[in-house]
């Protein structure tokens, strides 16, 4: 995972390279950490609306599904345990399989939910869009493949 560029702390943004554009901190300030919400969903949500180290969610998440097309044994289980690849787009790439079920109103809903262990993130992703565990793995394989076929100019 690379540097921070950015932190939000305590409704202030801190700036680490003297930018002063930050929309993923930007995003923090807006929707704070929820308690007993996990960390992947926190940090995509805010990649997904605002980006991450100077590049968009779209960037962001195409170069992370090509990377993650490389791996045999790849699945949204072996992915949440984020060993490998960086995890702010896994988790922007969940919040975006969720809009094109629920929309705003089920990525706010899953924002308030408990997800701080995997059984609990599966339990508020089916909850908020009806899916089954293995209907949600489908859709973010869909999503994955879609997005490994982007081409983004540099």
């Amino acid at each position: 995972m690379g540097y921070a560029e950015g932190r939000s702390i305590e409704n202030i943004i801190m700036s680490g390279n003297k930018s002063i554009y930050y929309p993923h901190e930007l995003v923090h300030q807006f929707f704070p950490k929820h308690s007993k919400r996990y960390w992947l969903v926190d940090e995509g949500f805010a990649t997904w609306l605002g980006g991450s180290m100077g590049k968009t969610y779209m960037e962001r998440a195409a170069g992370y599904a090509k990377e993650y097309c490389k791996i045999d044994t790849a699945s949204f289980d072996w992915a949440y345990k984020c060993e490998v690849l960086d995890c702010y787009p896994l988790g922007a790439i969940l919040i975006d399989v969720v809009h094109e079920k629920a929309g705003d109103e089920g990525v706010l809903d899953l924002l308030k939910m408990d997800t701080e262990t995997l059984p609990e993130l599966y339990d508020a992703i089916t909850n908020v869009t009806d899916w089954d565990k293995e209907q949600f793995n489908k859709k973010f394989e869909e999503k994955i493949i879609e997005l490994s076929k982007v081409n983004m100019v540099n």
